[in-house]
């Protein structure tokens, strides 16, 4: 096996998500040239590595509490060498540049210690969740998060409780804290195989470039169009209330989605329609959200101060993405009215660009049909 296949097999520890990370650092992997010293470093973290993969793929460890107990104290040990290796690593100029893969690595160790109950872990999370400092805090959030995972294993209802929390990051960091958040929780400890797959796709998702250069500038390349129609849909952003709104969060339930500007008179005139819509199917389980495209904030809270019948989640375009079928980018529709439907499975099953009275209610009530 040459260098840079042990390299990136070593890196990546046979996690997909892991790869995204760390692909754009390959064209640099040819020009590491270790000196013995580093060598040495390089090839004490990937014997620890290897020590901890058997530990732990010779138990249920994440999903048996028993099994983890009787195998505590050495995974204890392991992971903390392993902690110190990548400590020590961190501080080879050669390997700098591979700072996020190396990252996510101690995330999982320093969480996985955590979930021990080592207490130095615990500390450093609780110590990192209030800290002031944007960066700190996002890493920490991630590892708290894991945490939880982890602890409510086989538990569907609580892991997507612990998604929840995940959307509720630092609007600024979501990007970053997203990728990583989703890369960790899908490595391993889902409570059901479907939720595994979900997981790993979003992340996919989350982590793919955007199409074109600009994102949030270049609303127009954004453009929902009917091509989307029959490909999955998902869209998170942070609600105007302070809360979240995610499709993937609410999985199961159908959605409309609606992209408005209170400047709109064909916007306005659909409300009480929407309004009429969301008072009969919400309590059988309809989702909705309403996702403004005004350029001021202060606009749109006045609007839903002086229209209080719109009681559903408000999002805000600046504040939100969408994700349709392998991409991810800011909400943005260049008509409106536009209104997306979306059925159970999270596949658009309508696209409805501009105000067609009963339009979306007709789609709805098909959606809720007895079968």
């Amino acid at each position: 096996m040459n260098g840079s296949s042990f390299f990136l097999r070593r890196m990546v520890g046979g996690s997909v998500l892991a790869m995204i990370i760390f692909a754009a650092q390959l064209p640099a992997l040819a020009q590491i040239i270790l000196s013995p010293a580093q060598g040495r470093l390089w090839q004490a973290w990937s014997k620890d590595e290897s020590q901890w993969t058997a530990l732990r793929k010779s138990t249920d460890f994440y999903g048996n509490v028993s099994a983890r107990k009787k195998v505590a104290a050495q995974a204890i040990v392991v992971l903390r060498n392993l902690l110190g290796d990548l400590h020590r690593l961190q501080k080879v100029p050669a390997f700098a540049r591979f700072k996020a893969t190396f990252d996510m690595h101690e995330i999982l160790a320093t969480a996985t210690l955590a979930l021990l109950g080592d207490k130095s872990s615990l500390e450093k999370i609780a110590k990192g969740v209030k800290s002031a400092v944007p960066a700190n805090r996002a890493r920490a959030l991630v590892e708290q998060s894991a945490l939880h995972w982890w602890q409510a294993s086989q538990n569907l209802p609580k892991q997507y409780a612990v998604i929840n929390g995940l959307w509720r990051f630092d609007p600024k960091l979501m990007s970053h804290q997203l990728i990583l958040a989703l890369s960790v929780v899908a490595h391993r400890g889902s409570a059901t195989p479907e939720l595994q797959r979900d997981l790993q796709s979003t992340a996919l998702w989350v982590a793919m470039p955007p199409a074109t250069p600009g994102r949030a500038d270049n609303l127009q390349s954004c453009r929902i169009t009917d091509r989307e129609a029959g490909h999955p849909f998902h869209l998170y952003g942070a609600t105007l209330n302070g809360g979240v709104f995610s499709t993937f969060i609410n999985k199961g339930k159908p959605a409309v989605i609606d992209f408005w500007a209170t400047w709109c008179p064909w916007c306005v005139k659909g409300l009480p329609e929407l309004a009429a819509i969301y008072a009969k199917y919400h309590p059988k389980g309809l989702e909705m959200v309403s996702v403004s495209q005004d350029a001021n904030l202060l606009t749109v809270r006045r609007f839903l101060a002086q229209h209080p019948q719109m009681k559903w989640p408000q999002l805000y375009r600046k504040t939100g993405f969408y994700v349709a079928h392998g991409r991810s980018l800011p909400i943005a529709t260049s008509f409106l009215p536009t209104t997306v439907i979306v059925n159970r499975r999270g596949i658009i099953v309508d696209i409805i660009t501009g105000y067609a009275k009963g339009a979306v209610a007709a789609d709805v009530k098909y959606l809720f049909r007895k079968k």
